[in-house]
This record gives structure tokens, sequence and C-alpha cells, in this order.
């Protein structure tokens, strides 16, 4: 119990209490001392933080309890043991901060609103999100047959029959057009139309447009073939009926694919001879050639040499002709 009583017994309860038996004031005190009145108020309560370091305090302590008529020594040894007492408080304060959290989960009128209204702004933000995305974000569009296409591409197919069937799927609430004509989706997600083919390339631009006027693309390329043609699968030429023959003068052509994949059609002499999706890298060597036309809807991924001397497409469709021994080109 002794032990007990001396440490609630502090040097700032000391201090106040001799300096009250006095009957002096603080400011009193800080006017003969030159110790500011707020570091004495300090020591008296045991605020010892405030001190900008131990050397500091334990100076203004010695002052303090030799002005008051308190052993020096006494008052320092007090303030020791009342330190090393408080190191053990934290122990203490944090269990009493873990009973406190606990009994602050309490369900309160007030805590409901607040979680009702922070529900609230996620929900909003999560909207405004979502409707930010559909500004700026390019409607969903994808081809599903005759082949599959996503959007942003481009690919081919052959048939021999008039007309071909697409189906794709489409965002709900985007204009569909292809090749500038507008189709009813009755905002249904999945979409079929059939369209007439021409003999030869027909090129189908399909465009899905949001409510906003972000665009998605696909090109579909479809060759329509007759029944007399055959095709070259690996760049040589197998065309039906009889062969183009070297009678008198001829001239050659290389083609190479670059920067991108290339749908083709070349007629040699006449004939076609390739109508395929061509890749990055591939080279056909034509010869013995009166007459070349080549056809594609990216002209800018054809390379071309004419006789070892760099041509190039002047349009989709492009074609060279002997004439008069000399090459002339349309």
């Amino acid at each position: 119990m002794l032990n007990t009583s001396f440490q609630l017994r502090t040097i700032g309860s000391m201090l106040k209490d001799r300096r009250k038996e006095r009957g002096l004031k603080i400011s009193q005190i800080s006017e003969i001392t030159k110790i500011r009145g707020e570091y004495l108020s300090a020591l008296e309560e045991g605020s010892y933080d405030i001190f900008p370091s131990e050397v500091y305090l334990k100076g203004f302590l010695k002052n303090y309890a030799k002005f008051l008529g308190i052993n020096t020594d006494r008052a320092i040894a007090i303030y020791r043991r009342e330190r090393d007492y408080k190191k053990q408080e934290p122990i203490i304060t944090s269990t009493e901060k873990i009973q406190d959290r606990t009994l602050n989960l309490t369900i309160t009128p007030a805590k409901v609103i607040t979680l009702s209204i922070v529900v609230a702004v996620i929900l909003a933000v999560g909207y405004v999100g979502s409707y930010i995305g559909r500004v700026f974000n390019e409607p969903d569009l994808r081809i599903v047959a005759p082949i599959s296409i996503q959007a942003g591409s481009e690919d081919s197919v052959r048939t021999t029959e008039d007309s071909i069937k697409i189906e794709g799927l489409v965002e709900v609430g985007s204009l569909l057009t292809i090749n500038g004509q507008r189709f009813q989706t009755n905002n249904f997600e999945r979409f079929t139309e059939t369209l007439d083919l021409q003999s030869g390339l027909n090129q189908f631009t399909i465009i899905a447009e949001s409510q906003f006027g972000r665009k998605s693309e696909v090109v579909l390329n479809v060759f329509r073939e007759s029944s007399q043609q055959a095709f070259t699968i690996d760049g040589e030429a197998s065309v039906a009926g009889e062969s183009a023959e070297n009678s008198g003068t001829t001239f050659e052509a290389e083609v190479t694919i670059v920067n991108r994949e290339a749908y083709l059609e070349i007629k040699e002499n006449g004939s076609m001879t390739i109508a395929r999706v061509l890749q990055v890298g591939d080279k056909i060597q034509l010869d013995q050639l009166t007459s070349l036309e080549i056809m594609t809807p990216r002209p800018d991924s054809v390379s071309i040499t004419i006789n070892n001397e760099d041509d190039s497409m002047s349009g989709t469709s492009t074609s060279w002709e002997l004439v008069d021994n000399n090459i002339k080109k349309n």
C-alpha cells in the first residue's frame, strides 16, 4: 500500500500544493524565475510532452523546486519514478481502447443514416462511371457468320452462291448500317441479314454507332466465284481452260504484301488466278504476262515490281497491259 500511495503522489501535485501554501500565482513565479508560465503549469499538471527535451524539463523542474523550497534531488527522484510508472500505462490504455471500440459497435440511428449516405454515394459514383464509360467506349460489334470477325478487323470468304447471310452481335440501342444502308435490329442484340452478291469481289462495311456517336466497324470481303473459275492455293495460277501462252513479248511482275494482310484478286492474261487473303510478307511471282489486273480493298498493303522496276497500285483496281511492246498502266 505504501508503494501505491507513493506512486499517486506526483511531483506536480507537490509543486502545486507548495505554491498554494505560499499564496503564489503562476504569473508571479514566472516573473521571478524567468520560466515561462506554460512550462510551470505543465510541470504541475504532468504535461511533459510540451518540453523540447528531457534536459530542459529537468532544468526547469530543479529551478521551480528550489524556488518553492523542495529538495531538488528529491524532486528529480520523484519525477523519474513517475516517468517509469507511466511507461507501463500503454498496455492498460490499449486494453481500455479495445474495450471502447467494442462498445462503439452499437448500431445507432446516426450510424444507419451515415451508412446509407455512404452507400448512396458509392452507387451514384458507380452509375456515373458506367454512364461515362458508355459515352466514351465504342459499341460492341461482332460478326459470327459466315466467319467470325471482331470489331476493328477485316476478313474474307469465297462462295459460289448469289447471296450471303451475315449474322452478328451488336450492342443494344446501337444504329447498325451495312455499306451505309440502315438495318433495324429492333433493340435485339443478335442480327441476321441476307445480302445479294455480284460476281467477283463484294465488300461489306458493317458499322455500329452508339447513341453518343461512337462507332465500331467490321469489314467483310466476299468473293463470288463462277463454276468455270479455279484459284491458286500457293500462289501458282491454275485456270480452267487453256493457259495463257507466250506467243510474243511478255512481261513479269512480283506482288508483295506489306503493312497488313490484304484480300487480292489477280487476273493474268484475262483469267482469274488468285482470289484470297494474303498475309504480310507473302510474295507472288508472275511471268509470261501480256496483261495483269489486281483488285484489293487495301492498295497500300500491296508492293509491286514490273520487270524488276518498282510500281504501285493506282487505287483499289489497277491493270497493266502490253500494247505494241510497251506496258500501259490503267
